[in-house]
């Protein structure tokens, strides 16, 4: 795929040439030895912005599927690749590697259509035949360029046009795209490689190397001393136009308002207010004014942001204003983050116990503590109960409950500190129906006399008490409530 991407380039440069000029950069190689002796190498990764190199990878929130791994030698000669692996275990290890050297990992992280995103490297690895070196913890950076200017959808002066994009430190080059259609199945004004930003494409209409008032769409990839190449850029679109000669543009002037403190604690809510004004257009509003992060990327547009989620660490913030014509200016301001040094507190159930059973309609004693490092003993709202089955079941330490659903409940105590901290702990119960054991009601016949003859037809009513139990609605006469009995004759009965 690379050499077929590298022979459309070779093909493109000669024919661009004919149409406009491009400021093109070089590309680089490297040498191939070998070494004898085998040893391995094992390593782990950290996402991007770690300070403690401690974070683990949150693979899925960035798009990664897999990691592999080249290993060069200390002349760029490239000795053993490994993987891929599944990015989930943050790990891998190398085998296989010739010794008896030092050597560099570079880890590149793919989405599961394989295009890199992140990309780390580790140095000076020493390698012993036989014996496990350990990279260490490998931080990985963003590695797809992010575009700058001109601004999508705004319109550009057809005589020059400038493509830049932020520059990316472990990039050697980068491949940009421009086409006429937003697939790039159009016609492909540009396809070439170049050292760094920006991307100038010179020219005129009556050169055939753009139209006015066309929309020609952009894309740049990032490559890295060993060709690896990144995944796209977004795709970007201008339009082109003749401008008026006699109109000069001019930049937009951003001002950030200074902040109340420059560090911050981490989950601390910052407030972010700044304005820009442009000699064209005014004040500058909404998604023309863009807020970044260095280490967060985006975090919000307009004249203020706040936000509780910043990274730990050091922060370069910047305000980005654009006009209607794409011309942009930037101020900066630098915020810390620090660590939330405040532990979450514990909770334990008391009672019930783990794995007990109660029957339907019985009293459930619920007992339970939360305490916090900071605030001590919690109580009240603080302690939160609920039930898988049932939800909600109450606040407090201590509480009864007789009205828990038949069947297996996984019972959880949620405890909450005043900084919103919470700690959990849960049991499991199993509620179970009420056994209700029927009992034939007993006792003996008062009247009428045993061996008593009645006469056939004439009415009798027996009077009686019946001791019952849990039957009473089965001996109750339908329509007065008393005891009833019923008169079961048999064969051998005398009737007078």
């Amino acid at each position: 795929m690379k050499n077929f991407i590298y022979q459309s380039i070779i093909v493109l440069c000669v024919v661009s040439v004919l149409f406009f000029f491009l400021s093109c950069g070089d590309q680089s190689g490297s040498d191939n030895g070998t070494s004898e002796g085998n040893s391995s190498i094992v390593f782990r990764i950290a996402p991007p912005g770690s300070e403690t190199r401690a974070a683990a990878m949150d693979c899925a929130e960035l798009g990664i599927v897999s990691v592999s791994a080249w290993v060069y030698s200390s002349t760029n000669e490239l000795l053993k690749t490994g993987g891929p692996w599944d990015c989930e275990l943050g790990e891998g290890i190398i085998e296989g590697v010739p010794s008896a050297q030092t050597a560099r990992v570079v880890i590149i992280c793919h989405d599961e259509e394989d295009h890199m995103h992140y990309r780390g490297e580790s140095l000076d690895i020493a390698l012993e035949a036989d014996q496990v070196a350990d990279a260490g913890v490998i931080i990985t950076d963003n590695f797809v360029p992010i575009l700058e200017s001109p601004a999508t959808g705004s319109s550009v002066d057809i005589s020059s046009v400038s493509l830049v994009w932020e520059e990316i430190a472990s990039a050697q080059e980068y491949q940009v795209r421009v086409s006429t259609s937003a697939n790039f199945s159009g016609a492909i004004v540009v396809n070439q490689v170049f050292s760094k930003p920006p991307c100038t494409i010179t020219g005129s209409e009556d050169e055939n190397s753009l139209v006015t008032d066309t929309p020609y769409y952009w894309e740049v990839y990032a490559i890295d001393e060993h060709g690896n190449m990144s995944a796209g850029s977004a795709v970007w679109h201008f339009t082109t136009m003749i401008p008026d000669s006699t109109i000069e543009n001019n930049l937009p002037v951003v001002f950030i308002e200074p902040l109340s403190a420059t560090s911050f604690e981490e989950g601390h809510l910052v407030l972010f207010q700044g304005s820009a004004t442009d000699s064209e257009d005014g004040s500058l509003s909404g998604n023309a004014l863009v807020w970044t992060s260095d280490i967060d990327g985006e975090i919000g547009t307009g004249n203020s942001v706040e936000i509780s989620s910043l990274s730990v660490g050091n922060h370069t913030i910047r305000l980005k204003a654009t006009d209607s014509e794409g011309a942009s200016q930037t101020t900066d301001i630098s915020i810390t983050i620090t660590a939330n040094l405040n532990q979450p507190p514990n909770g334990e159930i008391k009672s019930p116990y783990d794995d007990s059973y109660v029957y339907k309609g019985n009293d459930v004693y619920f007992s339970g503590i939360g305490t916090d490092f900071e605030d001590g003993a919690l109580a009240g709202t603080s302690l939160s109960w609920r039930s898988d089955i049932d939800g909600f079941l109450s606040n407090g330490i201590t509480f009864y409950k007789n009205n828990l659903s038949i069947g297996t409940h996984h019972i959880t105590l949620t405890v909450t500190d005043s900084d919103g901290l919470t700690g959990q702990d849960t049991v499991i119960i199993t509620v179970q129906p009420q056994i209700i054991i029927n009992t034939v009601p007993q006792h003996p016949l008062a009247n009428p006399v045993p061996g008593l003859r009645l006469q056939k037809g004439i009415q009798s009513h027996f009077p009686g008490q019946a001791m019952i139990m849990k039957t009473v609605h089965l001996l109750q006469d339908h329509f007065h409530g008393h005891p009833a009995w019923m008169a079961v004759w048999e064969q051998a009965a005398t009737f007078l």
